[in-house]
């Protein structure tokens, strides 16, 4: 009880006003006491202690200490747990939808026919024509149409690969040889020769070929071919000597006639 109090008490007690009891006096003072002074008190105690350091999203300053949030209470991102922020889960994402599948190689038409602008060539002892064959991986008979030739004739057929710049290359997937032909020339007609090749020739669909001819050394023949690039998907070759040294002929719009059988 601090000297202002305990003199108004004094007083009260010792001079007491008129009308008014020393009992009843005494009782608001001391009720005020009660009720002042210790709830004063308290209110200048009851301050509570701060925490030393910033507790975070997630935690809150209790008694001086940072105690963990409530778990699932909401913070920046997610939620807390255990005193800590845990982000949101991200939904999972639908899986992306596979490519679509590879559309057929592409395919030629595997014949080159006579035309308006058909004329006969010689004077090489091989000629080739790249083509692209059609549907199919076994390449069973090829043709040629010969203008001119001695009896007895023969001509060696061959289907090559081609390399990058589409040129036929030395390597061979199959030969066979046309032995016998009759012996053609003007004013006849030409002549359509086929070769058969067993076991058939395995050719990889989708990509240029070579349907190779290579007469007798020394013996001269005529084939029919075509001008003005009548068959785009390929083109002719000669080698003169036939020592694979094939070079474009035409500019690359010539074509030999030709056919090819592919299942």
């Amino acid at each position: 009880m601090d000297y202002s109090t305990f003199a108004s008490v004094s007083r009260a007690l010792t001079n007491p006003q008129p009308g008014n009891t020393t009992r009843r006096r005494m009782t608001r003072l001391l009720g005020g006491l009660v009720l002042g002074g210790p709830l004063a008190l308290l209110g200048r105690s009851g301050v509570e202690a701060k925490c030393k350091k910033k507790c975070g999203p997630c935690k809150r300053c209790k008694k001086g200490k940072c105690k963990p949030k409530r778990a699932g209470t909401a913070c920046t991102g997610g939620t807390c747990q255990k005193g800590t922020c845990i982000a949101a889960a991200s939904s999972p994402s639908s899986p992306s939808s596979p490519p679509p599948p590879p559309g057929p190689p592409p395919t030629g038409p595997g014949i080159c026919n006579l035309s308006g602008s058909t004329s006969a060539i010689s004077g090489n002892r091989r000629f080739a024509q790249t083509f692209l064959p059609p549907a199919g991986t076994s390449l069973t008979t090829a043709q040629v149409a010969l203008q001119a030739n001695p009896i007895n004739f023969e001509l060696t057929v061959q289907i090559r690969t081609v390399d990058g710049a589409g040129k036929p290359t030395a390597t061979s997937l199959g030969t066979t040889i046309i032995r016998s032909i009759p012996a053609t020339g003007l004013p006849g007609p030409p002549r359509a020769v086929e070769a058969i090749f067993n076991p058939p020739v395995t050719i990889t669909p989708g990509q240029l070929h070579a349907l190779v001819v290579t007469g007798p050394n020394g013996v001269g023949y005529t084939l029919l071919h075509n001008t003005g690039n009548r068959c785009p998907d390929g083109q002719r070759f000669f080698d003169t000597f036939a020592t694979d040294d094939f070079k474009l002929a035409g500019g690359g719009d010539d074509d030999l006639l030709y056919a090819v059988t592919v299942v």
